[in-house]
């Protein structure tokens, strides 16, 4: 007679197995048997009632349980399987038991790792330290046992202008350390370059041997900003280091004389320019604060002064302000302002009244400051009716016959 039903013994079960078994792998086996005395009524007939989702098989006569073909595991999204086993007997009046066999996924290390963003970026000063993080790049892995190395494997970068930047000048910009931290590594220059893409990667180097390469790229676009440290720099012709010019000193006021030019580097390029001194009052020259531009505008003398060297400065609008200067040589051309003058300015001579003809008998000098030809002294007699003559440019005055 079939009165008892079967018993599972133990009355759980469980195994383990990793996440990348193949196909046919044993799990493990369950028992069961059935008290009754005759072969059909003690016969038992083991199946997997649920838990299963097609990954695993048993052996309804020895309770083998193993991978079913086709079967996936990913421990990330299922770790644990709880297979319902039932055991049936063959009896007219069959009876059942259940047992729970308990499968464990344990990890493999077969993900790739993966940064927690698409792409990063970041504003960093020119002069950044090296020792302070410019950003975290953080990077995760979904496997249990991994061990994560980061390291810059490209890097592009862009002048301000759009200009694509040698390489070579910008590869050892930045670092990134064991956390996915990016510090820079050698000094900064927004005037080389404005804009980078540094491209990032991380590799699990702890994977399963003979697994493929484990490995995730990020950019990160890095925007270097200004710092104001340039000085304004002066252009000029050639190689000279200053400027000159010449001016009349008689030239109209205002007249303009020429333009100095400064550039700078730095984002905030606007330049300031000023005069700072000169061996003339400065109110005789003026200069245009934004364009450069010097001007005459006040009375100057060659006489006094041949050449006026006025020192120009100019100033960047940067924080803290930054500038330079450059000498203007300024040449006053003469202008035929002065009188000539005698010295003395009158004189009494004697002569003896049978001097000889041609005889000289006086000196006489004049003298003009002004310049070249403007300076040259010609000298004559107003008169006539005495018996004197004067040499144009010896200044000697030579006698005539006189009647006493």
């Amino acid at each position: 007679m079939n009165d008892n039903a079967p018993l599972f013994r133990p009355d759980r079960y469980s195994g383990t197995i990793p996440e990348n078994t193949l196909k046919g792998k044993l799990v493990g086996t369950v028992s069961a048997t059935d008290a009754d005395a005759t072969e059909r009524n003690n016969r038992i007939f083991l199946a997997i009632a649920a838990g299963a989702f097609d990954n695993f098989r048993i052996d309804s006569s020895t309770g083998a349980v193993s991978v079913q073909t086709g079967a996936r595991f990913d421990r990330d999204k299922i770790s644990l399987y709880n297979l319902t086993i039932i055991a049936i007997d063959q009896g007219a009046d069959p009876h059942t038991a259940n047992t729970t066999l308990r499968i464990t996924i344990t990890d493999v290390n077969n993900k790739p790792p993966y940064f927690v963003k698409n792409n990063y970026s970041v504003e960093v000063l020119e002069d950044h330290n090296q020792t302070s993080t410019v950003i975290t790049c953080d990077a995760e892995d979904p496997d249990e046992n991994y061990s994560l190395s980061y390291s810059i494997i490209g890097i592009k970068g862009w002048n301000e202008t759009g200009e694509i930047v040698k390489e070579s000048l910008i590869q050892t910009y930045f670092r990134i350390d064991e956390n996915g931290s990016v510090f820079v590594n050698s000094t900064l220059d927004r005037e080389t370059v404005e804009k980078l893409e540094v491209i990032l990667s991380v590799n699990d180097t702890n994977t399963e041997e003979n697994h493929f390469d484990q490995t995730a790229t990020v950019t990160l676009t890095v925007t270097l900003k200004d710092v104001n440290d340039n000085d304004p720099v002066f252009i000029h012709e050639g190689n000279a280091t200053y400027y000159k010019t010449r001016v009349s000193e008689n030239a109209d006021d205002p007249t303009i004389l020429m333009s100095v030019l400064a550039t700078d580097k730095d984002k905030n390029r606007t330049i300031d320019y000023r005069i700072s001194n000169s061996t003339l009052n400065n109110s005789a020259f003026q200069i245009n604060s934004i364009t450069g531009v010097l001007s005459k505008n006040g009375k100057v003398d060659r006489e006094s002064t041949q050449t006026v060297n006025l020192t120009v400065i100019a100033t960047d609008n940067g924080y803290p302000a930054r500038h330079s200067n450059v000498t203007v040589s300024i040449t006053i051309v003469d202008f035929n302002d002065n009188t000539p003058q005698f010295c003395p300015h009158n004189a009494t001579y004697l002569v003896n009244e049978n001097v000889n003809v041609t005889t000289t008998v006086a000196i006489i000098k004049a003298t003009d400051i002004d310049e070249g030809r403007n300076g040259e002294v010609h000298y004559q007699i107003d008169t006539t009716e005495i018996p004197f003559e004067i040499n144009l440019t010896t200044v000697s005055v030579s006698f005539s016959p006189l009647h006493k």
